[in-house]
């Protein structure tokens, strides 16, 4: 919900939104104390952790997120890269923003496309989200960095009523509604040739999640291998109530997207509260294990609040008295 740039009031007049004129864009980023982000090899089956990272709103303002990207380190292995992963935890709401640990690859957008948050964060001045980074491969030590894009309403003698009234605005929806990212329950790992297996992605939220962007990686036992290595797999999605959306499997080619350009579905996927998205996945490598790593990302909302407009998630454009605004133009 970035800063519109017109208003209407009662009367039905268009304006443009004062705030903008203080509004700014800015990247955040953690201590540089703390950059490059390391975690050792995973060891007896458990993944390798990094220090916890924190990235804190701008002083003297309200930072409102918009999009994430980062990048591996060239000293990363291939498989360290693939495997990488992060939880994010809102420090503020007290919740984590997924199901469970997401591939770095399906949050973080690289410099030149950044990954869209389908709904923004909120910060205020020194107000904090917590990234904790999880190296999930034996090939040796992760090694990322990261920035989110924002857009900063900077607070002063001028600005500080405007600064009041958008952190009121903001909170009010941040505490309803948040960005999401949902992945498998189990790591999804299809021997050579396998037929149908079923996955499921469950929400175990007391939240309705309304998924509109899926992003899609696989990682195979080795390299080469016999059968459609292109497609490497199709899957068969049904939603939370049973419902097949797909007249047929589907080749990977046409369900997949990345942080970079994430796959947009034909129609945001309702999930309510402790619903399940089942997918059967059908491995076509003759003689390769295949690992899927599937995430879908959208937002999450309190049930029983009104979903205005499940598509775009916005909220109506905001009325003001046309007397207020005569008086913001002198």
């Amino acid at each position: 919900m970035l800063v519109e740039t017109f208003i209407k009031d009662k009367a039905g007049n268009i304006w443009v939104n004062p705030a903008r004129k203080y509004a700014c864009g800015t990247l955040l980023a953690p201590d540089p104390a703390l950059v490059p982000i390391t975690a050792p090899a995973m060891a007896s089956s458990n993944p390798g952790q990094s220090a916890p990272i924190v990235l804190e709103g701008a002083q003297n303002s309200v930072s409102e997120i918009y999009a994430l990207m980062g990048e591996h380190d060239a000293s990363e292995t291939a498989d360290v890269s693939a495997r990488e992963s992060v939880v994010i935890t809102d420090l503020v709401g007290r919740h984590q923003l997924m199901n469970r640990d997401i591939l770095c690859d399906h949050v973080f957008g690289n410099y030149q496309l950044p990954f869209p948050l389908k709904e923004t964060i909120m910060l205020e001045a020194q107000q904090n989200l917590l990234f904790n980074f999880l190296n999930n491969s034996t090939g040796g030590a992760s090694s990322y960095r990261f920035a989110a894009k924002a857009l900063k309403l900077e607070s002063s003698e001028e600005t500080a009523d405007l600064t009041r009234e958008r952190a009121q605005e903001l909170g009010l929806r941040k505490a309803f509604c948040a960005p999401y990212w949902l992945t498998s329950d189990v790591a999804i790992s299809l021997a050579a040739s396998a037929g149908p297996t079923s996955f499921f992605f469950t929400n175990t939220r007391n939240k309705t999640l309304i998924l509109f962007y899926n992003m899609i990686s696989t990682v195979k036992s080795s390299s080469g291998g016999s059968g459609d290595t292109e497609q490497e797999f199709t899957a068969n999605i049904f939603d939370g109530l049973g419902r097949q959306l797909t007249n047929q499997a589907m080749p990977k080619n046409m369900v997949a997207g990345t942080a970079q350009k994430p796959y947009v579905n034909p129609w945001p996927i309702m999930l309510f509260p402790n619903n399940q998205i089942r997918i059967d996945f059908t491995n076509l490598l003759t003689n390769r294990t295949l690992e899927i790593f599937w995430t879908f990302h959208g937002v999450s909302v309190f049930e029983n609040v009104p979903l205005w407009n499940q598509k775009d998630i916005q909220i109506a454009t905001p009325v003001v008295d046309s007397r207020q605004m005569a008086g913001m133009r002198r």
